[in-house]
């Protein structure tokens, strides 16, 4: 029996703080969408970090229920 390798491109991307929106993309097909309540009193890089952080654990998220499918 070969093994099968599957090669999955995945790509997230976190949108600026104006659009108040956090989109997840597979394969440049939108996956996730949501709206960021953003509170404009805070600073530009606690928002990205905030962002960050919730695409990062997406993103795992989507990796490990992949890794399961197989």
């Amino acid at each position: 029996m070969r093994a099968k390798k599957i090669t999955v491109g995945l790509k997230a991307h976190a949108s600026a703080p104006d659009s108040d929106e956090l989109n997840i993309q597979y394969n440049g097909i939108n996956v996730y969408t949501q709206s960021v309540a953003i509170d404009k009193q805070l600073s530009n890089a606690s928002t990205y970090i905030a962002l960050f952080l919730a695409t990062g654990l997406l993103v795992l998220a989507a990796v490990v229920i992949i890794r399961l499918q197989k």
